[in-house]
């Protein structure tokens, strides 16, 4: 059931600031504890339960975050003090202001004191002002808001306090000590403005979250310290510990508790860092032994040729790139990749990454890799950086793509041997070579090369280039010799077997 509005109004600022201006004395008086001051019906103290992991309480008292809480103390002020209004007095909610002139302005405060008494308002002290003439006012007010306090340099041998306040749109807090006069000097403020979500909370969620901002900001804090709220009377304030009241005992152990078994927190929430294994350096044991593939599906627009996909694989020692365009990713057609692209060209390799993807993962490229004696790695489930290395391939290859198609981008399949070209002679910065250079161990010749006067220094022996290069990665291991070429009584066995396997695709 929705609560109805109470249509009890407020004062109108304006005219209220238009009334006290021009009087020769004030007094300005601070409701203490605010709303709480009023007793909610017993009837209706069931309407403002909660429940939280102590039990399920109710409110005795009007709390803040009420819908009708403003209008209702307002009334009640109104009504204690209706007899005094617009002569020597204005309100507005908790704050009481007495004006008129020196000689009548202890009359009139006489009497607003015996009406506090009469209907048991309370008064804050530390934020009352009594016998203030129109210039001090002004002048306190002027000097209030166009001077900043100076910061002091935090005394460790004094205790710690934490001032707290929030509104309906921002939160704030500020860090000080005890300095002259049993006033706080301020050492550093904080401030917060709420997120739509956050000014939805009540103000004692406000109120708790500007305590939590607080503690996560003042790292430094030692362990005793003394944290003042503002408008919250039943917290007890104890020097030297952490603050205690009732409802909020061990705010932030419980807090941390409740977050870590809430579903919700945990689904909406922003994702924690957990304690991570030390990373481990992948094994390296020669060129052409490890290849990373992945699909870059799909890409639009379609190419000409009405392929959508690309297939890439990518070498761990050389990062020499093999990639096709292809119409689907069926099974048949990542099994003839491997076998045109990868097996018959560098022969068998040891160990092949892919993703969970049901194309890679399936009983005929089981068959396959199995016949080969190649050990299928899949990386994590919905996490492609486990597969970094074809990952940044494919993101080099798409960006090289982009820059050299033209203006319709249906051509470029027909411009990705140019762009594996441009990207194997590439110098890479991690290498300190280009994967065409560690792949033959001779520099690429290029067009604008054929009528340069200067040779290409190709007289280092590839095996041993590519030796020193394992060398360099893998420091203290020597690798096993590989053959970059394949003898024909391998072609025969690797074709028998791609048939065996083929013919086990089309059944």
């Amino acid at each position: 059931m929705q609560a109805l509005s109470d249509a009890f109004p407020l004062p109108y600022i304006n005219l209220t600031l238009e009334s006290v201006a021009g009087q020769e004395m004030y007094s300005f008086m601070d409701g203490f504890s605010g709303y709480n001051q009023v007793s909610v019906a017993e009837r209706d103290r069931e309407k403002t339960a909660f429940i939280n992991e102590w039990g399920a309480f109710a409110y005795l008292v009007m709390p803040f975050g009420l819908k009708n809480a403003p209008s209702t103390f307002q009334r009640v002020v109104t009504t204690a003090f209706k007899e005094y209004l617009n002569d020597f007095m204005q309100t507005y909610l908790d704050n009481f202001t007495i004006y008129g002139s020196r000689t009548d302005h202890l009359g009139h405060l006489r009497k607003c004191l015996e009406k506090c008494r009469r209907f048991s308002i309370s008064l804050n002290p530390d934020k009352s002002v009594f016998g203030v003439s129109s210039g001090v006012a002004f002048d306190l007010l002027h000097n209030a808001l166009v001077s900043s306090p100076i910061l002091a340099v935090p005394d460790w041998n004094k205790p710690l306090h934490v001032h707290t306040d929030a509104s309906t749109f921002a939160i704030g807090a500020v860090l000080a000590q005890p300095g002259e006069g049993d006033r706080d000097h301020p050492i550093t403020y904080i401030s917060k403005k709420l997120i739509p979500v956050e000014q939805n909370y009540t103000a004692m969620e406000r109120e708790t979250l500007a305590i939590v901002r607080a503690a996560s900001r003042f790292t430094t804090l030692p362990d005793s310290w003394e944290d003042k709220f503002s408008d919250e009377p039943s917290v007890v304030r104890t020097p030297g510990t952490r603050p205690v009241s009732p409802g909020r005992k061990h705010i932030f152990q419980d807090s941390d508790k409740y977050k870590d078994t809430c579903d919700n927190c945990k689904r909406v929430g922003p994702l924690e860092q957990y304690r991570r294994p030390p990373l481990k350096v992948l094994e390296i044991t020669g060129p052409f032994k490890k290849w990373g593939l992945d699909f870059v599906d799909p890409i639009n627009p379609t190419a000409s040729n009405s392929h959508r996909y690309l297939l890439v694989a990518t070498d761990y020692v050389t990062k020499w790139v093999e990639a096709a365009s292809l119409p689907d990713y069926t099974t048949r057609s990542i099994a003839e990749f491997l076998y045109s692209y990868i097996l018959a060209r560098y022969g068998c390799t040891e160990e092949l990454i892919s993703d969970q993807g049901s194309h890679f993962v399936n009983q005929a490229i089981k068959c396959m890799v199995d016949e080969f004696f190649i050990f299928h790695k899949n990386s994590t489930t919905y996490y492609p950086r486990g597969n970094g290395q074809a990952e940044s391939t494919n993101k080099i290859l798409i960006t090289m793509l982009h820059k050299v198609v033209d203006e319709h981008k249906r051509n470029w399949h027909f411009k990705l041997p140019s762009v594996l070209c441009f990207y194997k002679i590439a110098f890479k910065t991690h290498l300190g070579y280009p994967p065409y250079y560690l792949t033959f161990g001779v520099q690429s010749r290029l067009p604008l090369e054929s009528n340069s006067t200067t040779p290409v220094d190709n007289s280092t022996n590839p095996g041993d280039r590519i030796q020193a290069f394992l060398r360099l990665k893998s420091p203290g291991r020597m690798p096993r010799t590989t053959s970059f070429a394949i003898n024909s009584s391998n072609s025969v066995g690797i074709r028998t077997i791609v048939q065996k396997c083929s013919i086990k695709l089309a059944t």
